[in-house]
């Protein structure tokens, strides 16, 4: 009877241990379970990349990529046959707010048309949000997991401040 009652524990003990993450884990944890817990963070464009808001920092009024991105300064090749050939790697930067240009006005009164006057409209990136963390569970083939997982009410909601740049 002993034996069983310090294998309970000792279980216990691992399943918190190794458990899904809480409100109270770090980032660090969440990112590390993706096998158990999923989330979507914000995107943000920096030229022809897509960057979520966990992967930048901020440097002053800017936000900046975590990583350097690799960017083609040569190529090679011909007609619709081009090849890069060697590429540098550097960091991106947007602005945190500022303006930027949307269309207005389209030719059929409808977002399937074109275009036929452009305005600019302020805008901010919010540097802190919450995030809704959900319990994995997987779609199969006919959903996404994203999609069936948040059919279900978050696990918890866990607060995300882009850092600064180190």
């Amino acid at each position: 009877m002993k034996k069983i009652i310090l294998a309970l524990v000792a279980t216990a003990g691992l399943s918190t241990a190794f458990g899904l993450p809480n409100k109270d884990s770090s980032w660090d944890k969440i990112r590390s379970s993706f096998y158990e817990v999923t989330y979507q963070m914000p995107q943000i464009q920096f030229s022809n990349y897509f960057v979520t808001l966990d992967s930048t920092c901020m440097m002053g009024d800017q936000l900046r990529t975590v990583d350097a991105l690799p960017v083609c300064v040569e190529w090679q090749g011909s007609g619709e046959n081009f090849d890069c050939v060697r590429e540098v790697r550097q960091h991106f930067f947007t602005p945190i707010s500022g303006t930027r240009s949307i269309c207005t006005r389209w030719n059929n009164s409808s977002e399937g048309g074109d275009c036929i006057e452009f305005g600019q409209v302020p805008y901010q990136i919010q540097t802190t949000i919450n995030v809704p963390v959900y319990k994995l569970v997987h779609g199969g083939s006919q959903r996404t997991d994203w999609e069936v997982s948040t059919q279900f009410p978050p696990l918890f909601v866990k607060e995300f401040s882009v850092p600064g740049c180190n």
